[in-house]
């Protein structure tokens, strides 16, 4: 009976430390959807682990059906393609306890928001190991989605 509490603590704190969901629109055509945009890359000016993030959210939607674009691509595109061009945003949190990080899509046309997906986390030994769970988290999420 001791070994099997130690199991079942460390299976119930499994559970509890990541998470992963995603939430779609009721009224929104998921299916679409073509192309995505990260937009504002060029003037992003905050903190260095967030620019990482970003360059792992660029890699997680490249491994989805849809097209990834540069928004200098964006005024290129015809008045079709831009009906089916999404804006992804993301945000994360983190402090001592858990990592969330949140990847929103909104139609470009209509700016309504289609999608959101998070991921979190809360089992690493540091802050950065929990970034990372929750990112892992929020690319299986993008991928079910997309």
């Amino acid at each position: 009976m001791r070994l099997f509490t130690p199991v079942i603590f460390s299976s119930i704190l499994f559970v509890v430390g990541c998470a992963g969901n995603s939430t779609v629109s009721r009224t929104a055509d998921i299916n679409k959807y073509q192309y995505v945009v990260l937009p504002n890359v060029l003037s992003y000016n905050g903190d260095p682990e967030l620019m990482d993030l970003e360059v792992q959210i660029y890699d997680a939607l490249e491994l989805t059906r849809l097209t990834v674009i540069r928004e200098k691509e964006i005024y290129s595109l015809t008045e079709d393609q831009k009906q089916r061009l999404l804006l992804a945003r993301f945000s994360a949190r983190q402090n001592s306890d858990y990592s969330r990080i949140s990847v929103n899509f909104t139609d470009f046309v209509t700016g309504r928001p289609v999608a959101s997906c998070y991921g979190a986390y809360a089992l690493g030994f540091d802050e950065s190991g929990d970034l990372d769970g929750a990112m892992v988290k929020v690319s299986e999420e993008i991928n079910k989605l997309f």
